[in-house]
C-alpha cells in the first residue's frame, strides 16, 4: 500500500468490493460505470498512469468520496511512477493537439536522447528530412507547450522523460495522427532499405470476444519493446506501429466505439 498511489488504492478497492458482490463483474464493466476507458483504468489501478482532469471529474462523480479524500485523490497523481521509475507526462487533447497529430514533434523530442546530438533547427532538419523553417517551427511550438526549454546558454533541453496521450482524446485527432503515420509508413516502405525496416502482417479468422485480450497483449508487448529498444547506443529515431482491423463485414456495427 505504501508504494501505491492513493488514487490507485481507491480504484482497486472499488473494483474489489464490486467483484466480491459479483465475481463476474469485470474491469471493463467498472470502467463503463466510471465513464473512462478500460485501458486507462487498468493503468491507473496499477499506479502507472495518472488521470486527466476530465477522467478525474468523471471518476469522482461516481465514487462519492469525502472532501478530504477527494483532495488526497487528486494530490496522489504526483506519486505516479510508471515502469522504469520514469514519470510520464500526459498530453491534453486541446492544448497539445498539434503534438498528438503530427509525428514530427515526437520524433524531434526523441532526438534529445541521441548521444552527442545537438538539437537545433539545422540538425533537426538534416536528421528528420524536414526544412529548416519547419524544424524551427516545431521547436518553437514545443517551447510554447513547455515540452522543451532553453538553458542559460540557450541550449534546448527536454522537459519530460516520457509523454503519453490519454485514451479519451477525440477520435478525429487520433485518426488524423494514424493517417499521417500510415502515410509515412508507405513512404518509408519505398525509400528505406529492407535490412533497416520490417513490415509484416498476418490474416486470421478470429473470435471477436478475444479482441480486448489481444489489445492487452499488444500493449504489454509494446511496453516490453520500449524497454528493450530504449537502451544501448542510440543513433536513430524509429516508429513502431501496431494495427489490428477487420477485413470482413462486422455483424454488429452498433458496438463500434
Amino acid at each position: 500500500m505504501n508504494n501505491i498511489p492513493f488514487y490507485s488504492h481507491v480504484l482497486k478497492k472499488g473494483l474489489t468490493q464490486k467483484q466480491a458482490l459479483n465475481p463476474k463483474y469485470s474491469l471493463r464493466a467498472y470502467a463503463k460505470e466510471l465513464n473512462i476507458h478500460p485501458s486507462v483504468l487498468s493503468l491507473a489501478i496499477k499506479g502507472e498512469r495518472a488521470l486527466t482532469e476530465r477522467d478525474t471529474q468523471a471518476v469522482l462523480s461516481k465514487l462519492n468520496l469525502a472532501q478530504n479524500e477527494e483532495v488526497k485523490f487528486r494530490k496522489s497523481f504526483k506519486d505516479v511512477q510508471p515502469p522504469g521509475n520514469k514519470k510520464v507526462f500526459l498530453l491534453e487533447s486541446d492544448f497539445h493537439q498539434p503534438i498528438i497529430t503530427d509525428w514530427e514533434y515526437f520524433a524531434c523530442l526523441e532526438l534529445f536522447d541521441i548521444a552527442d546530438f545537438t538539437v537545433d533547427a539545422e540538425n533537426v532538419s538534416k536528421k528528420l528530412n524536414l526544412s529548416i523553417e519547419r524544424s524551427q517551427q516545431i521547436l518553437n511550438i514545443l517551447l510554447e507547450k513547455e515540452l522543451i526549454r532553453r538553458d542559460e546558454n540557450l541550449v534546448y533541453q527536454k522537459v519530460h522523460h516520457s509523454l503519453a496521450t490519454t485514451d479519451n482524446v477525440p477520435s478525429n485527432i487520433i485518426r488524423e495522427s494514424h493517417h499521417r503515420g500510415l502515410e509515412m509508413a508507405r513512404e518509408k516502405l519505398e525509400t528505406t532499405p529492407m535490412e533497416l525496416r520490417d513490415y509484416s502482417a498476418v490474416t486470421l479468422a478470429i473470435d471477436p470476444a478475444k479482441l480486448d485480450a489481444a489489445k492487452a497483449m499488444i500493449s504489454a508487448f509494446r511496453q516490453k519493446m520500449i524497454k528493450f529498444m530504449s537502451t544501448g547506443n542510440k543513433k536513430e529515431v524509429y516508429r513502431f506501429s501496431f494495427q489490428v482491423f477487420p477485413l470482413s463485414n462486422l455483424e454488429d456495427k452498433s458496438k463500434k466505439d
